[in-house]
């Protein structure tokens, strides 16, 4: 659907991103790719990083 959204569309068109990426991927390199993601979202510091969302939430504890 990624076609559908013209923001995601445009984007895809202007880096050449193939729109079968994840559907034509062998399973090992579809695993090396997962993994690889997991492990940059492991590495995001959330304690640091400024929170952007403060502005227009209230949390409650």
């Amino acid at each position: 659907y990624r076609h559908l959204d013209p923001t995601t569309a445009e984007y895809d068109r202007l880096t050449g991103r193939n729109p079968r990426y994840w559907i034509d991927m062998d399973d090992a390199t579809f695993k090396q790719v997962i993994n690889e993601m997991h492990q940059r979202v492991d590495s995001i510091d959330t304690f640091e990083r400024p929170n952007l969302m403060a502005r227009y939430v209230t949390y409650a504890d």
